[in-house]
């Protein structure tokens, strides 16, 4: 049986893989502002919600993305 979306196995586990959707503004080169929009249980929603969340985009310094709070990968292995 395979897991859900945005579900992954982990040590006989299953482990909610979530999504951010945060504002970036890159201010100088020696700051930065964020912000978190929201966050999803599946990366497609997250992508859609992006791409509606793109009119608060008023400079070439702004940026919306979707980040991965916790996969397999961020986990590490098991030693």
């Amino acid at each position: 049986m395979a897991a859900p979306s945005g579900m992954g196995k982990y040590l006989g586990l299953l482990a909610l893989v979530a999504y951010a959707l945060v504002w970036f503004h890159f201010v100088r080169t020696d700051h930065l502002q964020y912000y978190l929009l929201d966050t999803y249980p599946d990366k497609e929603i997250c992508l859609i919600e992006r791409d509606k969340a793109n009119v608060l985009i008023t400079a070439n310094d702004m940026i919306i993305e979707c980040i991965a709070l916790l996969d397999d990968d961020s986990r590490g292995e098991a030693k």
